[in-house]
């Protein structure tokens, strides 16, 4: 019988979805890794290194071991949006997504005081779960960078409008610089659909593209939390499409 290793430095969220990934690998009798890989497409080798070492695989290969261990996708594919949403520092997304799962409160882990710090160009992710000035990969573009730090500049003077026009402006630009897409938002669809953000930052880019149109049209007053809100978004798309080329 194959022996699953204990889990002793991943975060909770990630030990939560490996929990009950491997219940549901007991539950179906402990298939051997052989039988998955022919179900599931997918290297004997990939999915032992996940059910039996633990190790967090992207979205796509741990879908494959589910649906070859016919589990509930949907709720799996939540417990790994908890993931991305607590790695991204977007706390309210995790929270979220625990209620919708049915998990205690105080299982969702909570990052605080994320941002994003440049210097000289190359950019870096700080919060309350990764130490300060921690590269986690090279240089966003610095046109890019240069509109992230003006919506900064906009927020902290209380310019939200502003902000929220410059971060409208980072969605579009980064989507047609990664897809060349001329329609406003179907460079972050392209991107979705690459599996380069996950969907609530899609979901979040719309909402936020919405919402700055609004306020361009005089149709709803600029708020501090709209504004707060674009930022987080802004955070999580440059993080995705240019700090994390390993998921």
């Amino acid at each position: 019988m194959t022996e699953l290793r204990p889990m002793t430095d991943q975060k909770e969220s990630e030990k939560r979805l490996l929990d009950e990934l491997r219940e549901l690998y007991i539950r179906r009798g402990r298939p051997a890794m052989r039988e998955l890989a022919d179900s599931s497409k997918r290297a004997a080798s990939t999915i032992h290194g996940v059910l039996v070492s633990g190790r967090i695989a992207k979205w796509p290969v741990v879908e494959d071991i589910v649906i070859a261990l016919e589990g509930d996708v949907d709720r799996f594919r939540r417990l790994y949006e908890v993931i991305d949403a607590e790695r991204l520092g977007l706390d309210d997304r995790a929270e979220e997504l625990g209620s919708e799962l049915g998990l205690p409160t105080g299982q969702v882990t909570r990052y605080g005081n994320t941002n994003i710090e440049v210097h000289h160009g190359s950019v870096y992710l700080q919060s309350g779960g990764v130490p300060p000035f921690d590269p986690l990969t090279a240089v966003a573009p610095p046109e890019l960078v240069s509109i992230y730090e003006a919506a900064c500049t906009a927020h902290s003077t209380g310019a939200h409008a502003a902000t929220l026009g410059l971060v409208r402006s980072l969605v579009e630009a980064v989507g047609a610089r990664e897809t060349h897409h001329s329609d406003p938002l179907g460079g972050l669809h392209a991107l979705r659909e690459r599996d380069v953000i996950p969907p609530h930052v899609l979901f979040r880019g719309e909402e936020v593209h919405r919402m700055a149109s609004e306020v361009v049209r005089g149709h709803r007053p600029p708020r501090p939390d709209d504004s707060a809100l674009a930022l987080t978004l802004a955070l999580a798309l440059l993080s995705c499409v240019y700090l994390d080329r390993t998921r």
